[in-house]
């Protein structure tokens, strides 16, 4: 696939989509505070933080203003030890860097970028040796360092605004019952709250509905189950979906191609 983006950004951001995607996500949070969702929680990211989105984990970025760059590939640009690495990161920790470490990591980055924008004849071969170097250097910190990471805790505000703990309850009564049938009456009657309290409230803090949510846990599992060599009518009840045609439909407006066209194009070795 050689799939390979790098890109620094700054400003703010107040309400970034809830996604997930096919390759691994290393985000580095270089000046500023965000939030961060993943597991149906929020989180504070600060400064000279480092983030690990493994493929197909839900999650988004809120809030600045902030300084980061955002590098994403697959596995085509790594090693088996690599991978392992960084699924590793992505499930167990939150890096913080000193001043230092950072301005060595940052070095390392934006020779990747400089080697991304060009038409170097062994480009792939570069950004491949670049990021081994960049996981290399951030084994080192963290081993030989000593460096903690952080632990990550929950938060109750977002911009200054109140998370309505609600909210959270929902989503993940949602993704724990994602191939189940859901209704904002079952909702309403579960958490003893009016069903237009439940639409507005989570539109609000996701900017997705109820059932847009829902749809995205499932087709989240679906890519999962996709790796392996279920059939599509199989992987379509095990997520929920009343016919294997209603769920091509659905994966096929939220991707751009059937379960069966992105099972073959995709290299998951």
């Amino acid at each position: 696939m050689n799939y390979f983006r790098i890109s620094k950004l700054e400003g703010i951001s107040r309400m970034n989509a809830l996604h997930s995607h096919e390759h691994f996500e290393m985000y580095f949070q270089i000046e500023g505070d965000r939030s961060y969702f993943r597991d149906n929680k929020f989180y504070k990211l600060t400064h000279n933080t480092l983030v690990v989105d493994a493929p197909n984990v839900l999650h988004k970025y809120e809030g600045g203003p902030y300084t980061r760059i955002l590098l994403g590939f697959d596995n085509d640009y790594l090693s088996p030890y690599q991978i392992d690495y960084l699924y590793q990161l992505s499930q167990e920790e939150i890096l913080q860097f000193s001043p230092s470490d950072m301005d060595n990591i940052l070095k390392i980055l934006n020779e990747m970028m400089q080697i991304d924008s060009s038409s170097y004849k062994n480009r792939n071969l570069q950004l491949s040796l670049s990021l081994g170097s960049l996981l290399h250097t951030i084994y080192n910190i963290k081993e030989y360092k000593h460096i903690k990471p952080l632990i990550l805790t929950a938060i109750t505000h977002l911009h200054n605004e109140q998370i309505m703990p609600i909210v959270l309850q929902i989503m993940d009564y949602i993704k724990t019952n994602y191939n189940k049938k859901i209704s904002l009456t079952e909702l309403s009657n579960k958490y003893s709250i009016s069903k237009t309290w439940i639409c507005k409230c989570f539109q609000k803090f996701n900017n997705i509905t109820v059932f847009q949510y829902k749809t995205l846990c499932q087709i989240n599992e679906a890519k999962i189950l996709l790796k392996k060599s279920y059939s599509i009518k199989k992987i379509a009840h095990w997520v929920g979906f009343s016919s294997s045609q209603h769920f091509s439909k659905v994966f096929k407006s939220l991707n751009g191609c059937t379960p069966t066209r992105w099972k073959t194009k995709k290299d998951f070795s």
